[in-house]
């Protein structure tokens, strides 16, 4: 119910452009004009080349990640070490790298999968140095006891 009402009143303030029509599309236009890049091959073309720069930045992201937290979960002094920085990272708005990123870049594919290598990599990271830092010490013992080596 809430999203139909949006959306109507979403079609009311677009059609009747109360605010201008170059700021704010409605949801018959959206849909019109995504039928019509489906029926011509444009939209096709258009998300492979998004899902190229987004593969092309999240799978980085994820190896440095993994990589990086379980050095950080296993090791005290290098989470010690890092942890500001993880840190300040984590709390940046990852937008407010864009402008830096675009100047040594460019706008390209490249530019792109940098953003998504930046949004994604602090969060895999953080998320591995806790699911390895959590680990239930009779798991650890376990492990040991069956000749594994030190999951920490």
């Amino acid at each position: 119910m809430a999203v139909a009402l949006f959306l109507i009143g979403w079609q009311i303030v677009g059609a009747s452009e109360i605010i201008r029509s170059d700021l704010i599309s409605y949801p018959s236009e959206v849909a019109e004009t995504f039928l019509a890049m489906s029926a011509s091959g444009e939209l096709g073309s258009n998300v492979l080349v998004s899902l190229q720069e987004f593969i092309q930045g999240f799978v980085p992201a994820i190896a440095l990640g993994i990589a990086a937290g379980t050095a950080f979960a296993l090791s005290a002094r290098l989470h010690y070490l890092f942890e500001p920085l993880i840190v300040a990272l984590n709390t940046s708005p990852i937008i407010a790298f864009v402008p830096i990123v675009v100047v040594w870049f460019g706008v390209g594919t490249q530019s792109k999968a940098i953003m998504v290598f930046l949004a994604a990599v602090i969060p895999i990271l953080i998320n591995t140095m806790t699911g390895i830092g959590q680990v239930h010490e009779s798991w650890i013992r376990a492990c040991r006891a069956f000749g594994r080596a030190n999951p920490r």
